[in-house]
C-alpha cells in the first residue's frame, strides 16, 4: 500500500468513529429525567404515542391535571426535605 491509501484509510476510520451515536437511554435514566428534570416537557417526551393520543382526545382536562401533579412532585423532589412525596 502506498502512503495515500494508508492516510485515506485512517481518515475514514476517524470520521466513522466520530459519527457514532451515544448509547440509548436506560429506563433508570429516563425515570430520573422524567421526575427530576426542570423541563416541563420531560414527562411528555417519554410517554408512549398511544398515551399522548388518549390525552389529546380527551376534553376532560385530565392532561393538565396530571402534568400539574407531576410538576408539583418534581418541584418537591428537587427541593428535597423531609416532606418529599406528600403531594
Amino acid at each position: 500500500m502506498n502512503w495515500a491509501k494508508i492516510i485515506a484509510l485512517l481518515a475514514a476510520s476517524v470520521v466513522a468513529g466520530a459519527q457514532t451515536q451515544p448509547p440509548p437511554q436506560t429506563a433508570r435514566q429516563a425515570l430520573l429525567e422524567m421526575f427530576f428534570s426542570k423541563s416541563p416537557k420531560a414527562m411528555q417526551k417519554h410517554l408512549p404515542d398511544e398515551a399522548l393520543d388518549i390525552f389529546a382526545k380527551t376534553d376532560s382536562g385530565l392532561t393538565p391535571m396530571i402534568l400539574s401533579q407531576i410538576s408539583s412532585f418534581q418541584q418537591q423532589a428537587t427541593m428535597g426535605g423531609k416532606h418529599f412525596g406528600n403531594v
